[in-house]
């Protein structure tokens, strides 16, 4: 089985493509100025990783992360899912961060995605196991997260004393469709820890 994945929940866009859980081709940018960017490359990408491949799934990352990067990233892999006719599936990028510490020989690892506004989204696994569920935490309530093994890019961007990472690489799309392949997966709706800012009024009576 053939799966793309695809993930835009940080500003380095990457793309794969596996088989039988083996790598046919990988791509990763450098960091993106905006969102907008990463549509153009988004297009480009995929289109020169599939041009010799039939797929079976699409498999893209949900985030935490910007709205337009992610909404760009899910809103694509829908349209190449429809084209192919074929099933989509959503990861949870904080899994695909975990996940890919597992591959490299990791175990338990708490991972971190900026989240913007001085906060971090994180989250604790055990291998492939969820051990609790995602949440957001101020840059200055950070020091809960000191002596655990950090894994992902968030505090690249909002630097702490208090913590340790092991490997700040970003999510990686061959996480993504790792997972999916090992029969992982979420409703497709980008994933929003912070509460919106705008609240819809209430119609009148």
């Amino acid at each position: 089985m053939k799966i793309l994945g695809i993930d835009t929940s940080t500003p380095v866009l990457s793309v794969a493509l596996i088989e039988n859980q083996v790598v046919i081709g990988h791509v990763e940018t450098g960091e993106l100025a905006g969102p907008q960017l990463h549509g153009e490359m988004l297009a480009s990408l995929v289109a020169e990783m599939l041009a010799e491949h039939e797929i079976h799934k699409v498999a893209v990352g949900l985030g935490p992360g910007p709205y337009t990067g992610l909404r760009t990233g899910i809103a694509f892999a829908q349209a190449v899912a429809f084209a192919r006719e074929v099933e989509i599936v959503g990861i949870s990028s904080l899994f695909a961060l975990a996940h890919g510490y597992w591959q490299k020989g990791g175990t338990q690892s708490v991972a971190v995605l900026d989240a913007k506004r001085k906060e971090i989204a994180w989250q604790e696994f055990n291998s492939n196991e969820m051990l609790a569920e995602p949440v957001l935490t101020h840059i200055d309530d950070i020091q809960l997260l000191a002596h655990k093994t950090i894994v992902g890019p968030a505090f690249i961007t909002q630097p702490s004393e208090f913590v340790t990472v092991v490997d700040s690489s970003p999510p990686n799309a061959v996480d993504v469709a790792m997972l999916c392949a090992k029969g992982f997966g979420a409703t497709i709706s980008p994933l929003y820890l912070r509460t919106p800012d705008v609240t819809p009024k209430e119609p009148h009576a």
